[in-house]
């Protein structure tokens, strides 16, 4: 070890060294210094209020409830029941869609700029309208080819991108106003050839919004466990979702056809090579609006089941909780089952499901109550995770 002393030649170089280095130390940091206390973040983009008013072709009545989407803002949602619409964003240019059952689609392009206020878009829609000489029954056949091709069929083209429409606008309702719905079951049996029913059971289910049960192939059959009063086979109802559903739209035929009310009908059916139980029916469409009016489903193999099932058929009526916005109203099943031998014997049981009342969990749309009443006592609801079904009455005594 070496000592220095004070005052001595090395220690002044030492010294000297010592405060080179630091200056050096100081001359490297005071760029960086400089440079950290002139750093600023950059300012955030100012927000700006893009409005609109959707309407009509006469441009004096609203067209409420319109879907509008901004494509480069990721933002959609509805109109409000005046046609008007709004959003926060910042200065740019986006293109704007519109959307509306019954009317044309509309599509156009904004430029939105920080300088002044961005005028008010006045969108005006077209009604759409099918002749009925366009719409040529076609007689169903066996299901070898799924999908829809629209270049083939226009006009089937055009039905199918309504009931999507519908689903897209159900959809669009359910993740802006979430609800709950609650619904009065009232089960019968009858054997056969006799006036009196069996059994009758009265129930009242609850459903949510989000409770959604995709379609899935070879799942249209389900067991339900969580019922009180035990296990239920039950039949998943396909609805205006499964439209919009690639798995659904991949094993499903389709044709069209005019119902005797002018209405129109779009038939689906599954791919003949599925054998396990699924689905087969029809979908009816206003004629006016293309808002789902009813549906007509019926099980396919219900044998396959288990022995003893037989024909389940589903009637559903649409109710329009929203302008142009369909949820179903009421479910009416009907199925024949028989017990097994030695004492066989035929029955007839029958489902029916009504609409009792809606309530949005949060916020409601605008110019609609919160909760919405259809009539008779509303008593609270059983908790259920899927989404609206039917149940099969047990062959077994």
């Amino acid at each position: 070890m070496t000592f220095v002393r004070p005052g001595s030649d090395c220690a002044r170089r030492s010294l000297a060294a010592v405060l080179g280095a630091y200056a050096a130390l100081c001359a490297t940091a005071t760029p960086l210094l400089a440079q950290r206390a002139h750093a600023h973040p950059a300012p955030a983009p100012a927000t700006i209020i893009f409005r609109g008013t959707v309407v009509r072709q006469d441009s004096t009545s609203p067209a409420p409830y319109s879907s509008v989407e901004l494509v480069e803002a990721h933002a959609r949602h509805f109109a409000d029941d005046a046609g008007h619409f709004s959003f926060k964003v910042a200065a740019g240019r986006y293109h704007v869609r519109i959307r509306q059952l019954g009317f044309a689609a509309h599509d156009t392009v904004v430029d939105i700029s920080e300088r002044s206020p961005p005028p008010t878009l006045v969108v005006v829609m077209k009604a759409v309208t099918i002749r009925l000489t366009d719409v040529n029954v076609r007689a169903p056949q066996v299901c070898t080819s799924p999908g829809v091709d629209s270049e083939a069929t226009p006009i089937l083209g055009e039905f199918m991108a309504d009931v999507r429409q519908n689903a897209d606008r159900e959809l669009l309702l359910r993740r802006s106003y979430p609800f709950e719905y609650t619904v009065e079951d009232v089960q019968t049996s009858t054997p056969v050839g006799s006036p009196d029913s069996a059994r009758s059971v009265l129930d009242t289910l609850a459903y949510r919004s989000d409770a959604l049960m995709p379609y899935g192939r070879g799942r249209t059959i389900f067991t339900d466990r969580t019922d009180p009063r035990g296990a239920w086979e039950r039949m998943r109802l396909p609805s205006t979702l499964d439209f919009a559903d690639s798995t659904f739209l991949a094993t499903h035929c389709f044709d069209y056809g005019v119902a005797e009310s002018g209405n129109y009908d779009i038939n689906f059916r599954p791919l003949a090579t599925i054998t396990a139980p699924d689905v087969e029916g029809t979908v009816t469409l206003d004629s006016l609006t293309f808002v789902v009016r009813s549906a007509v489903v019926r099980l396919t193999h219900p044998g396959n089941v288990a022995p003893g099932y037989g024909r389940l058929e589903v009637r559903t009526t649409y109710r329009e909780v929203l302008p142009r916005i369909a949820l179903p109203d009421t479910i009416a099943s009907t199925q024949r089952y028989s017990t097994p031998a030695p004492d066989s014997r035929p029955f007839i049981a029958t489902e029916v499901q009504s609409m009792r009342a809606l309530r949005f969990v949060g916020r409601a749309p605008s110019g609609v109550s919160k909760e919405q009443l259809f009539g008779g006592p509303v008593k609270p609801g059983r908790g259920l995770s899927a989404r609206l079904h039917v149940s099969l009455q047990d062959p077994q005594p």
